[in-house]
């Protein structure tokens, strides 16, 4: 939190500067959202999609001379630039090769093709990444979580059912917070405490099973119903 664009400093008594951070270009966390239109399953009609995903990069790249700030920003970035072109070529006369876009982007596709591009810039760095999709014909959030980043819902409680447990049941229930409940929290991937999986890039492939260095296709992805007035964090 206490970060410069020279200097950064885990807590007051550490190198850096003394006042805490508000500019998010100096963090290491990234994020995207954007609302597409994309066919549906059928392919003949489009439908407005929204896709949003958060990158939290590794800081201890900085003892390397890494910035972490330029793999997580540039990864999410590619994530909103590829869903864009999707969209984009949706909307034209398919040509030989497009195939791939003339449908719905599940997020672990998303995340794989961003991740290539990141590495064909050749951006050096790592990060967690959590790409999700909100399907709001059906009520359904599909995401796919690399890492710890991830996902909470937090749920109304039912005011008329809540038990003896004290509500304010005169204010609208999307204004209230006393009945709120943690309906959905997704699971990590954690190689040890505080080593999560991540996607990375160190100028060359790294393989074998004792890298904390994962693909898109290897993170948890599921999908769960969301109701109205739920919180998605």
């Amino acid at each position: 939190p206490f970060k410069t664009a020279a200097s950064c400093g885990i807590d007051r008594r550490d190198y850096g500067p003394d006042d805490e951070s508000l500019d998010p270009e100096l963090s290491e966390d990234a994020s995207f959202i954007t609302r597409v239109s994309l066919p549906d399953e059928t392919g003949k009609e489009t439908r407005n999609v929204v896709y949003a995903g958060v990158a939290d990069g590794v800081g201890s790249w900085r003892e390397y001379g890494v910035d972490p700030r330029e793999f997580s920003h540039t990864l999410m970035r590619e994530c909103g630039n590829i869903l864009r072109e999707a969209a984009c070529k949706a909307g034209k006369r398919m040509e030989k090769g497009d195939e791939k876009f003339r449908r719905t982007i599940a997020p672990a596709e998303v995340m794989a093709q961003a991740y290539e591009r990141v590495k064909a810039d050749n951006v050096i760095g790592s990060s967690t990444a959590c790409v999700a999709m909100f399907d709001g014909l059906r009520h359904q959030l599909h995401f796919s979580n690399l890492g710890d980043s991830g996902i909470i819902v937090l749920r109304h409680i039912d005011s008329t059912i809540a038990g003896t447990l004290k509500r304010d049941k005169t204010k609208p229930r999307v204004e209230r917070h006393s009945d709120l409940r943690i309906a959905f929290v997704s699971q990590q991937q954690l190689r040890a405490f505080n080593h999560p999986f991540q996607l990375g890039w160190t100028g060359e492939e790294i393989v074998g099973e004792d890298t904390s260095f994962k693909s898109a296709a290897e993170s948890c992805t599921t999908s769960i119903h969301i109701r109205r007035v739920d919180i998605i964090i």
